[in-house]
């Protein structure tokens, strides 16, 4: 009886077989590093033509606001409130819309192209 040196882990003695993958720990990688490309990734949103701007990690976290003395009016303090609001929904969106390209590519990267085009 011969010995296959080259059979891939499982058992598989078929010659040119491929060794069995960690799905598990290959997704965890992907993933990780989808997550990790978010986390690097910088959005801005602004509301008042720029007057209030909030900085965004890809992945939500706030890093930065910065106002321009014009938007701070202390007998308006209501004005500012929405300011903020508004710009903190739009870089809200930019992270979403990020979100979604890296989903994309994933999917892409996976065989599953298409699952964004309803």
């Amino acid at each position: 009886m011969t010995s296959n040196n080259n059979a891939a882990p499982g058992g598989d003695t078929t010659p040119g077989a491929l060794p069995d993958l960690d799905l598990s720990s290959l997704l965890r990688g992907v993933l990780g590093g989808a997550q990790d490309e978010l986390s690097a990734a910088g959005v801005e949103g602004v509301a008042g033509g720029g007057a209030v701007r909030i900085a965004m990690t890809g992945d939500g976290a706030v890093v930065a606001v910065r106002l321009q003395p014009e938007a701070v009016d202390p007998g308006d303090i209501a004005m500012l409130e929405e300011l903020l609001v508004s710009a903190f929904a739009d870089a809200r969106r930019q992270t979403q819309a990020l979100k979604m390209q890296s989903a994309g590519r994933l999917a892409e990267a996976f065989g599953l192209g298409g699952l964004d085009q309803a």
